[in-house]
């Protein structure tokens, strides 16, 4: 853990572009095989985004019904619900 990091290890070696594709291969699968049950627990009530990112939602909406955010300050506070499937 930190190997890549000049600032967590004194041993730091940079990740190879294997292991991250190997790493988004794995987080790609995870995703193909991620069902109502896994993705309940914990189950959300809340989610807070900066509200200058340009951020894709559609996996989070697949699986909760988000109200329509209220802005704070530099964020976005969504309320969540877990959808029926």
């Amino acid at each position: 853990m930190g190997r890549h990091s000049g600032r967590l290890s004194s041993q730091a070696t940079p990740l190879t572009y294997g292991e991250i594709d190997e790493e988004a291969d794995r987080y790609g699968e995870y995703r193909k095989i991620l069902d109502l049950k896994e993705a309940s627990h914990p189950t959300l009530s809340y989610v807070v985004i900066p509200n200058d990112w340009n951020m894709e939602l559609s996996n989070l909406d697949k699986w909760y019904e988000r109200d329509n955010g209220e802005v704070h300050g530099k964020y976005i506070l969504y309320k969540v619900k877990l959808r029926k499937q």
